[in-house]
């Protein structure tokens, strides 16, 4: 959560604390939108767990095999709830985080998230390190 505030998060909470933050900050209502981005079964269930009737739940941080996550269908249908997964991302995407990256690069501390950097030349081992060790992010130096 330390890391979260560092960041700018105006609101924290623990895992099984995030409903009771969502209906505090909410006034009961639930919230209009849920983004998950850590890829845990337990995370993409509480996303739908917070949000209001017609509310909607993205689902971006599952790009790899999980548990699966039990949903009751008629949850979904009775709160009409929208579910979406994004994974892939255009050029222009890319262009606009890099643009994001250079213009708050010493407003938030993005280094904090590169464990270990690794020059081009070791790319393979770099992969290694990422695969063994599964930091949040790993940098490869292309000079």
């Amino acid at each position: 959560m330390a890391q979260a505030a560092r960041f700018g998060a105006r609101h924290l909470a623990k895992p099984d604390a995030v409903a009771d933050l969502v209906k505090s900050l909410t006034q009961a209502r639930g919230a209009d939108l849920a983004l998950e981005l850590s890829g845990a079964p337990d995370a993409s269930r509480a996303a739908l767990d917070v949000l209001r009737v017609g509310g909607t739940a993205v689902w971006v941080g599952a790009v790899f095999p999980t548990a699966p996550v039990s949903i009751e269908p008629e949850t979904i249908v009775r709160r009409c709830l929208t579910v979406t997964g994004i994974h892939n991302y255009a050029p222009r995407d890319l262009a606009a985080a890099v643009e994001f990256l250079a213009a708050n690069h010493t407003r938030f501390p993005f280094a904090e998230l590169v464990s270990k950097s690794f020059p081009l030349a070791e790319v393979n081992e770099a992969f290694r390190f990422a695969e063994a060790e599964r930091p949040v992010r790993v940098a490869v130096a292309c000079d």
